[in-house]
């Protein structure tokens, strides 16, 4: 790659906007884990960690269980009204507060 292409690529101020993008993400980031980590150690306690066999069978009902948890998630939004989902642009501050 030549040093333009390099510019482009790596663009410092498109890298802080992505930066700060996923910064908002951590969160929710952050309680998916939790989430995944207690329905894992839930199905640890059904299955048994004694074999490899119950270790991925807990794996694997984790996996459906977080999959059935975005469906859900996803069908909630779905069903919300347009007028909810659609973009409100930023207002002007008006309370003089600041």
């Amino acid at each position: 790659m030549n040093d333009e292409k390099l510019q482009a690529t790596f663009n410092q101020q498109a890298a802080s906007a992505y930066d700060s993008q996923w910064a908002r993400l951590a969160p929710f980031r952050d309680a998916l884990h939790l989430l995944a980590s207690a329905v894992l150690a839930g199905y640890n306690g059904v299955f048994g960690l004694e074999t490899a066999k119950q270790t991925l069978d807990a794996f694997q009902a984790t996996f459906a269980t977080m999959g059935l948890v975005t469906i859900a998630s996803a069908l909630i939004f779905w069903h919300l009204p347009a007028e909810v989902r659609a973009a409100h642009p930023a207002q002007p501050e008006v309370s003089g507060q600041g």
